[in-house]
């Protein structure tokens, strides 16, 4: 076990002068309420518990109702500051998100931590005062015009409710009394603070939201709510640029709808009207046409049995604009389907309530008139400002007030969204290759239920323009082909306006990278040049842009491919001389192990590799390939997974810096250091290493007898029990430090026989060279003062580990000189030192120490 050591001391005092220097800085010659006394104890406790109650009494008798005032004006008509506004008051100013914590029964313990440094908050408050020139101005949620909205909410706690979680598990933690949470949100056009108090047997919230009264704006969402002049919504809809989206709604009479209520609407502007009349005509036009030439007779049955609803209207649309009050009785048929559409339309883009584009967040979802159809709002980072979109339809213009509500002009016409992603895909013809498949790879629910996500769905033909033998086994499930489908689905809302000219990418199902751009004519263009042919395609769950051609994401690609790709040649070269191609492109769940071309074309490994014959070179190459495929977030400390060659395993060991031990681990496969990870292939991950490995043939003990360097230390370990246990294979895993023949010249002789003659010392004497876990070379770190980097060893003392400023690595006093030699049982260091005692402690047999307590205690052996 490998640990860090500290000096507390040293720790200690770096923290404190930290500590020190933030404090002095702040409050510099600021007097200090001193609490040296009882009574000045008491005196603090009982003012912080005062102003506590005062302020949960103020609370308590408030009735719930939710109310709408002009900011100085209670409830009772009383003028000053409101209740709402001392409730909202827990706020800490100039800070967005602020939470405080107080209690009830017990108060003035509890309110100590919560009060405990407000002098040293004002010092601190002071020296923003000096950054922010404007931090002593009036908050604009304090001054005129703003109003108030007060909402209460109880939650009583039901005392046989044994579930987790909840309300009422919650305030079991407050049997004995109560405590109120408070935090406060700031945005240009809110302020918004939630007050939640649990008590035993209920938790109430108060939620105290300040805004710009109505007819009230801050312009530029700066300043004080100034007023504004407010127009009717239909004369404001002209104004925007929303002529045409105001003459559908006169067609179908909602003028007065638009004035008499609270509503948000999405006005798309006249070019987007235009242009949305002229595709509908369009392709009203060829369906008709075709059914014309096809002789078909064109009665209501037909329509009714060969239609569906929406093809039906569309069918009746004529082309140009249709002026209702000059329409004839002959042609009421038309104008009747017309009208129905329109109001389709007006009804698509209608919002009750206000919707501020200030305020809305993400993914959320808003709900039109149209039988609750959803409108998804999101939000995007653009060059200068935010982009924010509408199922889809970028807002050129927001928050336009008018008497009766706000328009937000959008850049196209919003159609009806019922659909989940995986009807749109199923109710359109082209995409029936991708629906079959999403069918078979059992997709299908995941894009019914996940609540936001983007489909670049594959078109027929661009299925129709693969290989035959891939495009079948896609449709048979083979071939990866769920990575590919998860290549073509992000797990958040993309729409087209998302994307401008320069290039983007984001995160698929699979972890990789998608990339996003735009070409020369503005067409969406994904991954390897697939081209969007219809984009923007609103289901309530997401959006499905279709594409022209089926991405390869590198997950399902063979495994030789990936290999290429990444310009491991020279391996390659060997899997093809060890006739192992097939073998790593058709091998499911495969983890494969690459050296780098660095560490291949060392002259030593190149003259090594050149000797080996077939068998052998075979045996490297499944040496470094294992099951089961193991990606870098699944790696642990110590782990050992079963290599492809047959009675071989590889350990995985994780180390981190000492110092940084909050930095991602390194980690090592026998001992080589994994330099590059997860380049995944189809049903493989490839992780490249920095040597390459050799499968071991010996275990320590075969290989400490069998070389020639190490003959004494051979002779030291000859007979003693933990050769013994070695033998059994009861000690792993491990490491041994093994001390060099030329290291123990320096040895006295006397010294020397008594090590090889006494084997209950020779015992002790080797397993101090044993650590407990296997430590690499390339798992030593250098470590600053104070920390220390140590290890257990076998003893049951401590060894310090640490690499020098020359690379050189210590294990104790000694240098290591031949780094990780593995053995079938554990790695071999050989050192250039034996690790002794002093030559006194091996004369008198034992070792003198005292005791904190004065008593001197004699150890035996080392």
């Amino acid at each position: 076990m490998v640990r860090v050591v500290g000096s507390p001391l040293v720790l200690a005092a770096v923290g404190l002068c930290l500590a020190t220097a933030v404090y002095g800085a702040a409050v510099q010659d600021t007097p200090i309420t001193r609490l040296d006394s009882p009574a000045a104890w008491q005196k603090f406790l009982s003012k912080m518990a005062t102003s506590e109650m005062d302020y949960m009494n103020s609370e308590e008798t408030e009735n719930q109702e939710t109310m709408m005032k002009p900011e100085g004006e209670s409830a009772s008509g009383e003028s000053g500051e409101s209740r709402e506004e001392l409730a909202a008051s827990v706020e800490t100013t100039g800070a967005n998100n602020n939470t405080a914590v107080s209690g009830g029964a017990g108060q003035n313990e509890a309110t100590l931590f919560h009060h405990l440094f407000d002098g040293m908050n004002k010092d601190l408050a002071n020296v923003f005062n000096l950054i922010v020139k404007n931090a002593a101005e009036k908050q604009w949620w304090r001054g005129e015009n703003v109003c108030i909205d007060r909402q209460e909410k109880v939650d009583r706690n039901n005392e046989t409710d044994t579930g987790s979680g909840g309300v009422g598990q919650l305030n079991q933690l407050f049997s004995f009394g109560s405590a109120q949470f408070s935090s406060c949100r700031h945005s240009p056009s809110k302020y918004v603070c939630t007050t939640t108090t649990h008590k035993r047997d209920e938790s109430k919230t108060v939620t105290v939201t300040h805004q710009c009264c109505h007819g009230y704006r801050r312009i530029n969402n700066k300043g004080q709510c100034a007023k504004v002049d407010l127009k009717p919504m239909t004369d404001l809809m002209q104004e925007v640029g929303g002529a045409e989206f105001m003459r559908m709604v006169k067609s179908v009479d909602m003028s007065d709808k638009l004035e008499s209520e609270n509503l948000t609407v999405f006005v798309p502007n006249d070019e987007a009207v235009k242009q949305y009349e002229n595709e509908m005509f369009a392709t009203n036009n060829v369906r008709l046409r075709r059914r014309i030439e096809d002789n078909e007779v064109m009665t209501g049955e037909s329509f009714k049995s060969d239609l569906s609803p929406t093809d039906m209207v569309l069918a009746h649309v004529i082309p140009g604009i249709v002026d209702m009050n000059e329409v004839s009785n002959e042609e009421v048929g038309k104008p009747l389907l017309l009208l129905l559409i329109l109001l389709i339309m007006v009804l698509a883009h209608d919002i009750p309530g206000i919707v501020d584009i200030n305020e809305v967040s993400n993914e959320e979802v808003l709900h039109s008139e149209l039988h609750n159809s959803s409108i998804r709002m999101n939000v995007y980072p653009g060059e200068k400002e935010a982009v924010v979109t509408a199922n889809c339809a970028e807002i050129k213009s927001a928050n336009n007030p008018s008497t009766a509500g706000l328009v937000h002009v959008v850049s196209r016409v919003m159609k009806p969204v019922e659909k989940t992603l995986i009807e749109l895909i199923r109710a359109e013809p082209s995409l029936s290759m991708f629906s079959q498949i999403l069918e078979n790879s059992n997709l299908t629910q995941m894009l019914s239920e996940h609540p936001h996500m983007t489909v670049f769905a594959p078109n027929n033909a661009a299925f129709d323009k693969m290989e035959s033998g891939l495009r079948n086994k896609y449709l048979r499930g083979q071939a990866c082909i769920k990575s590919v489908l998860k290549h073509h689905i992000v797990p958040h809302t993309i729409c087209t306006a998302a994307i401008p000219n320069k290039k983007r990418s984001t995160i698929d199902l699979n972890g990789e990278w998608l990339s996003l751009e735009r070409d020369a004519s503005g067409t969406l263009v994904v991954g390897d040049k697939a081209h969007t042919e219809t984009s923007d395609l609103m289901a309530t769950n997401g959006v499905v842009h279709i594409v022209n051609k089926v991405i390869q994401p590198k997950s399902a690609q063979p495994t030789s491919q990936i290999l290429s790709q990444s310009n491991h040649t020279t391996w390659l070269e060997l899997v093809q001389k060890a006739n192992l191609m097939d073998m790593i492109d058709q091998t499911v769940n495969l983890t494969m192990f690459v050296p780098s071309e660095a560490s291949l074309n060392e002259p030593a490994t190149k003259e090594k590799l050149d000797a080996m014959s077939p068998e052998a070179l075979r045996d490297v190459v499944l040496y470094h390939s294992a099951q089961p495929k193991v990606c870098s977030c699944e790696m642990e400390n110590d782990m050992v997974v079963n290599s492809t060659l047959e009675g071989q395993k590889l350990q995985i060991n994780m180390f981190s810096n000492p110092l940084f031990s909050g930095l991602q681990a390194r980690a090592t496969v026998q001992c080589a250091r994994i330099i590059n990870t997860d380049e995944k292939g189809c049903e493989t991950v490839a992780h490249e290493i920095d040597r390459l490995l050799e499968p071991p043939t010996q275990t320590a003990v075969e290989f400490v007898k069998s070389n020639q360097n190490l003959t004494v230390f051979s002779q030291i370990i000859e007979g003693t029990k933990i050769m013994a246990e070695l033998l059994e294979g009861s000690v792993e895993p491990f490491t041994l430090l093994a001390p060099s023949d030329e290291s123990f010249k320096n040895v006295p002789e006397a010294d020397l026989n008594t090590l090889k003659e006494d084997k209950e010392m020779a015992d002790t004497f080797v397993r101090k060279h044993m650590l407990e876990d296997h430590v690499c070379c390339s798992s030593v770190t250098p470590v600053m003062w104070p920390f220390v980097n140590e290890a257990s060893n076998l003893a049951g003392t401590n060894l310090e580990l640490r690499r020098d400023s020359a690379g050189r690595v210590h294990f104790g006093q000694a240098v290591a000189t031949h780094c990780d030699n593995i053995a079938k049982d554990g790695v071999v260091h050989f050192i250039n030192k034996p690790l002794l005692p002093r030559p006194s402690q091996l004369q008198s047999g034992g070792i003198k120490v005292t005791d904190p307590t004065g008593m001197q205690v004699l150890l035996f052996g080392i």
